[in-house]
């Protein structure tokens, strides 16, 4: 390529060269300029780092694809499977970690590994998924009393309640992550109603979401829904007559697989 969009590729470069080396910012009235890596929250940062992180993992993510494994990468995040042995595996990240001084991966090997926010295990050859918790984290979510728009406070609980559907392999699973989203949204001041609401009007919908991360399990489907339609039925009788949503504000992984990240 000579242009991209009618602008030489020289002109891209000296323009990104830029945006990389005239990072400044004042600090105790001193100007200070960056010498290394990018702005946090550029976003011209952010795509420079995929397309250097996409150069380096080309050979790891063929290697894995002739062994026909499960590679994926967020960011500077990655998941992968594995039937080699676990002194071929160390081998094989080394050597990744020789690419570049700036790249140094941390690695977590075993049946059982987070990625991002889903905890994937290795059950007896069965990969099963489930919501993710770090130890530390506090069950902190947008308090209910703070000043955001209704529709914020929906979003919120509705994703968390469908990222329990789409990650929990089993029906048990299921079942205490709803029941840990309840106390954490309980916790932040979330009407026990408003969390009751997002609950039935999602499971109305949850057919399309069975089909995301359940998939795995067909009983698993076939127990939710029927669960999910009992708590429906069970939730219009409750609410019988009541067209209104309630006020949104009053007082939110061998000789199986392994895995590395």
């Amino acid at each position: 390529y000579q242009k991209v969009q009618n602008i030489p590729i020289d002109i891209i470069r000296k323009l990104a060269l830029i945006v990389i080396k005239e990072n400044v910012f004042v600090y105790e009235k001193k100007f200070y300029r960056q010498v290394i890596g990018g702005a946090m929250g550029s976003a011209f940062t952010l795509t420079l780092a995929n397309i250097f992180m996409w150069k380096w993992e080309k050979q790891l993510v063929h290697r894995l694809k002739v062994s026909n494994e499960i590679y994926g990468r967020y960011v500077d995040d990655i998941f992968f499977t594995s039937n080699d042995s676990l002194e071929s595996i160390d081998q094989m990240l080394d050597e990744a970690n020789n690419f570049h001084p700036n790249i140094k991966l941390v690695r977590q090997i075993g049946r059982s590994v987070p990625f991002l926010d889903v905890l994937i295990q290795n059950r007896k050859g069965t990969l099963t998924t489930s919501v993710y918790h770090k130890e530390a984290a506090e069950p902190y979510v947008v308090p209910f009393g703070s000043d955001h728009p209704g529709h914020v406070f929906r979003n919120t609980v509705d994703t968390a309640i469908a990222r329990a559907v789409c990650y929990s392999t089993t029906l048990s699973e299921f079942e205490e992550e709803i029941r840990q989203i309840k106390l954490m949204f309980l916790y932040n001041g979330y009407p026990s109603r408003h969390i009751h609401w997002g609950l039935t009007t999602l499971f109305k919908v949850i057919d399309t979401a069975l089909m995301v991360g359940t998939y795995l399990n067909q009983n698993l489907k076939q127990e939710l829904s029927a669960r999910m339609i009992k708590h429906i039925q069970s939730a219009g009788s409750d609410q019988e007559g009541q067209t209104q949503r309630p006020p949104d504000k009053q007082a939110a992984n061998i000789q199986s697989k392994q895995r590395s990240h």
